[in-house]
């Protein structure tokens, strides 16, 4: 059900993004139809980094051919982890556009990133 709701946000995230990249410029579409361009690319790579994220695990699961207790990833870790990973384009995408350099909000995003994907694993 998750997968399906992920489905739909996803082809409604790109089909505004499209929308608003065609029909506007960024001096025309002001703060609202940025926080509307930045919000799209997120939920654009939330779905695609949840669904691969399952894919991945199902993959692992099939190479592996150890009998054990462990299950692929269900959607709902899936969402979680994505939630996460989906944040760090758009920070140093935003960390970028005000002119500072690469390597520091790149490597507080990783700490974030760390960070966030443990306390999900917990």
């Amino acid at each position: 059900m998750l997968n399906k709701i992920l489905g739909c946000v996803g082809v409604v995230s790109v089909v505004v993004l499209l929308v608003i990249l065609n029909t506007t410029t960024p001096s025309s579409a002001g703060p609202l139809g940025m926080l509307v361009v930045f919000s799209t690319i997120y939920l654009i790579l939330l779905v695609l980094f949840s669904l691969l994220l399952q894919l991945l695990s199902k993959l692992i699961m099939k190479i592996r051919h150890k009998p054990n207790n462990m299950a692929p990833i269900g959607p709902k870790k899936a969402y979680y982890a994505a939630s996460i990973l989906a944040f760090a384009p758009l920070v140093i995408l935003v960390s970028e556009s005000f002119g500072g350099g690469i390597v520091g909000p790149a490597a507080a995003v990783i700490l974030a990133i760390a960070a966030g994907i443990f306390m999900i694993k917990k």
